[in-house]
């Protein structure tokens, strides 16, 4: 009998993951294509230069790894205990939970409960006492309830993932129809691209990385990552001083929507389908009433809507609102969403910025967009009296709204004139060196958002040679090929030796090259998101985010660590519904 029901368990769990696994493939089908044409727009050369040519299986090994999931087999015994025997419990009685409601129940509902063990699977006498003594146990109750609530989250992220996908192969195939001319565009940005790498002879770390292993280096790699993992890796950031500045979680969570929008359509429907089922079946043309619906201003208010591909001059999408129940002027920058912006995030190296050094093609973004929307933010700044202008956007609009911040506040905010300016960067990658010649003002009025196992903040030029340089570790060793399969397995640690020479590759620090130094986020606050344990309370509902305030300078220092959500992590919905659940005034640790 206890057979009978441990395979029907085990199906029913089974099928879920298989369902998620449909997801998480049409997630990795787009990432590895959309990083593969990157590597080929940045390598390909009519010369076919040797140096190159096995660059893009970097780009294969490095999305399919990044993107193969969790396993089930990595969670504890014992966790695996816990969650599975509900599960068993649960089906054994076909579900019944959402009929015993407390423990004090009616004869009728005890009656309820007879009908329902009798009509299930047949067990005998002490299996349903057994049964119905732990259906009234309310830490089972709370199971069974976190387990549905499970599969309804599962379900909605896995669409959410899916309609983002979507949004962006149809953002990118519309830009590629409506802009043909992009690839004569960005030609000067590739080769300017290649030549740094050349002359830097970054090219030969590269080369020195790829190997015909180079997926099973990455999986290794992954494997030594996790296993040095102890506890929660935030604590590694902390920042030590307490903060006084963190913005409130209404806060966050309304410039995240703006974030959102200026996406588009698409975008704005994934995150609903997210946070609570919704659906918006407008149709596209309704661009203007979607935004203004999800930021919450009326469209009166939303004075420049610059999300088209066909507008004139070559920058980020943008738009600009005005809110005058917060008396604030918010410029929403648009981040990746098209092959040419891909460009523009690979081509990382440096250039001179503010008095520092900055990511050169994101720092000619900030200055194209405010190029392109000043007249229209100090249009309404002048019109409005004592307004703030607030700068936000996520990925790579998060970059470029951080480096239009520290643009703002040279010379006593004189690019402003005079007034206050904010900015809320998510998902940002780090984009400035050093911190110290960031105006301070700019710094506390500066906060920045990581959510979970999102890799982007940690991208750049030197965390990507350190990363090359722990692959070259680990294929300098050549571990047998029993021994790898082992390690995958968690049947047994990895090599000793092997664990100390990526230890070493990541904390030594590579000669310094030019144009690649240790970019860091420029806020004062990096809040760093994580779901937790959900409630013990059979009758609480809510989903659990907690958010460490990290400290920049720690951040750059940590590496990229690889995961199998490292890219889903990065996505708009991800972000959202964690901000949306996120309380951040109790639950911020310092």
């Amino acid at each position: 009998m206890h057979r009978k029901i441990d395979r029907f368990s085990d199906t029913c769990v089974v099928n879920a993951c298989c369902i998620r696994q449909c997801f998480t493939s049409m997630w990795i089908i787009t990432m590895t294509m959309t990083t593969l044409l990157g590597a080929f727009l940045l390598t390909a050369r009519p010369s076919g230069g040797r140096q190159f040519s096995r660059t893009p299986f970097l780009a294969v090994g490095m999305s399919t790894a990044a993107v193969v999931p969790n396993r089930f087999r990595s969670i504890p015994y014992r966790k695996k205990n816990a969650l599975v025997e509900p599960l068993r419990t649960y089906f054994a009685t076909g579900g019944s939970t959402g009929r015993v409601k407390r423990d004090d129940d009616t004869n009728s509902t005890a009656s309820t409960e007879e009908e329902t063990l009798e009509n299930q699977l047949p067990l005998d006498e002490s299996e349903r006492e057994n049964i119905k003594k732990s259906m009234k146990d309310p830490t089972w109750r709370s199971k069974g309830k976190r387990l549905q609530r499970s599969i309804e989250q599962g379900w909605r992220r896995g669409v959410a993932d899916v309609f983002s996908v979507a949004g962006f192969l149809s953002s990118s195939v519309t830009n590629l129809w409506s802009d043909r001319s992009q690839f004569e565009r960005l030609q000067p940005t590739i080769q300017a691209f290649r030549d740094y790498l050349k002359t830097t002879e970054i090219d030969l770390e590269i080369t020195k990385a790829l190997s015909l292993r180079l997926l099973g280096n990455i999986l290794a790699l992954r494997e030594i990552q996790q296993y040095l993992v102890v506890g929660d890796r935030r604590d590694e950031a902390l920042k030590e001083n307490a903060s006084k500045n963190v913005p409130t979680e209404e806060e966050s969570y309304r410039f995240m929507k703006y974030a959102t929008a200026a996406y588009g359509n698409n975008m704005i429907r994934s995150v609903q389908i997210g946070i609570d089922g919704r659906f918006d079946s407008r149709a596209n043309s309704m661009t203007r009433t979607l935004v203004s619906d999800h930021v919450g201003v009326p469209e009166e208010d939303i004075v420049s809507l610059d999300l088209d591909h066909d507008t004139e001059g070559y920058h980020l999408r943008h738009f600009v609102a005005v809110d005058h129940i917060n008396q604030q002027v918010v410029l929403a920058i648009r981040g990746t969403f098209s092959f040419s912006e891909i460009v523009v995030d690979v081509a990382a190296q440096s250039r001179p910025f503010c008095g520092g050094e900055a990511h050169a093609e994101m720092a000619n973004m900030a200055e194209r967009v405010w190029e392109a929307a000043r007249e229209t933010v100090m249009k309404v700044l002048r019109s409005n009296e004592n307004y703030e202008l607030v700068l936000t956007g996520h990925s790579l609009g998060a970059g470029t709204a951080c480096l239009l911040h520290i643009l703002c506040h040279q010379d006593e905010r004189k690019l402003v004139e005079g007034r206050n300016v904010r900015c809320f960067a998510y998902a940002t990658p780090p984009v400035f060196s050093p911190l110290e010649f960031v105006p301070k003002s700019a710094l506390n009025s500066c906060t920045a958002y990581i959510y979970d196992r999102d890799v982007v903040p940690f991208l750049s030029v030197d965390s990507v040679r350190h990363l090359l340089a722990s692959l070259s570790a680990v294929g300098n060793q050549r571990p047998r090929l029993w021994q790898k399969v082992k390690v995958f397995a968690r049947r047994s640690d990895p090599d000793e030796k092997l664990v100390k020479l990526v230890q070493e590759a990541k904390t030594k620090r590579l000669p310094p090259k030019a144009g690649a130094p240790i970019l860091e986020i420029p806020a004062s606050n990096v809040l760093w998101i994580q779901r937790t344990d959900e409630s013990k309370s059979p009758d609480d509902d809510r989903i659990s985010y907690n958010a460490k305030v990290c400290d920049p300078r720690k951040l750059s220092k940590m590496g990229i660590f690889i995961d199998g959500n490292m890219l889903q992590d990065h996505t708009l919905s991800r972000y959202e519904h964690a901000l949306h659940f996120l309380g951040v005034g109790d639950d911020v640790k310092r």
